[in-house]
């Protein structure tokens, strides 16, 4: 188990969809692919939840669906309950929750450094570094 911030999410799961074009060793893309599977589980939680905490005290319609204005952000019926809501968002995002993911050792990814396999860049190993041991 590792926690992980529910702000943090998806970013971690854009971390690892960048590399699906990359020609890996198999044994990294099926780890790879297992964990951004568990990320997305957990995301698509939290997204369910962040929509509860948006929609509280937003203003509704006369079909009490939620009213959206020009930028198609929820609109409040005054600053301070929007204000109250983006505290509580900003809370429930600095949440950590654990996360089943599967570790990635260096020497995993030291494989990618063969004729075989495309090379991580530093940047590309940076995303990742919340998954490696």
């Amino acid at each position: 188990m590792m926690k992980i911030k529910l702000g943090q999410l998806e970013n971690n799961i854009k971390a690892i969809n960048c590399l699906g074009e990359k020609k890996l060793p198999v044994q990294l893309s099926y780890t790879l692919s297992k964990n951004v599977k568990k990320l997305i589980e957990e995301y698509e939680l939290m997204n369910d939840q962040r929509i509860k905490i948006l929609e509280e005290n937003c203003i509704r319609d006369k079909d009490n669906k939620p009213v959206f204005d020009d930028n198609n952000a929820y609109t409040y019926p005054d600053e301070a309950t929007k204000i109250n809501m983006l505290e509580q968002l900003q809370e429930f995002f600095n949440t950590e929750t654990d996360v089943d993911i599967v570790a990635i050792s260096y020497e995993m990814l030291e494989t990618c450094n063969s004729e075989k396999f495309d090379v991580l860049t530093l940047g590309e190993i940076s995303a990742l570094d919340f998954m490696i041991e």
